[in-house]
């Protein structure tokens, strides 16, 4: 069952720089241990993710695969890329870049909800917010300046 649910509200609506940020959120989650699945809105979104956590930091690298890769069985894969939630056994946390639907995602501990600010998906946020408060989760906002 989810305990917690983070929503991160973006003051940007293009693709690419909440795919930075999530690359930032990965990484913090990673570096505490947890194991990750991401849900993104498209294959386009999975690829571009996928591109950019190999290229984002020179520093730290982050274990990770497209979820229908043989590399996502590893145990040494911290964060497994799709945009449906198939096999999310072994998760720790979804990390959720859909814009729409509430996701099925009440076997992880944690959840977090990447809001951008397009108002479309901010909708869809409110309604995700009164599923995840009906399931009796704990939530948190935080406002993320991306400028």
């Amino acid at each position: 069952m989810t305990s917690r649910v983070d929503y991160y509200l973006l003051d940007q609506a293009e693709p690419q720089a909440i795919a930075h940020y999530t690359c930032r959120l990965l990484n913090k989650a990673c570096q505490a241990g947890l194991r990750i699945f991401v849900l993104t809105g498209s294959p386009a979104q999975s690829q571009l993710l996928d591109t950019l956590l190999w290229t984002s930091s020179d520093a730290n690298f982050i274990p990770h695969a497209l979820a229908q890769s043989a590399e996502a069985a590893d145990p040494l894969t911290k964060i497994s890329i799709g945009h449906t939630l198939s096999n999310p056994q072994g998760f720790d946390m979804l990390v959720n870049m859909q814009t729409e639907e509430t996701p099925q995602g009440d076997q992880f501990e944690r959840v977090a909800e990447l809001v951008s600010s397009d108002p479309a998906h901010k909708n869809a946020a409110r309604k995700r917010y009164a599923a995840w408060r009906a399931a009796g989760a704990e939530q948190n906002l935080h406002e993320i300046r991306l400028n």
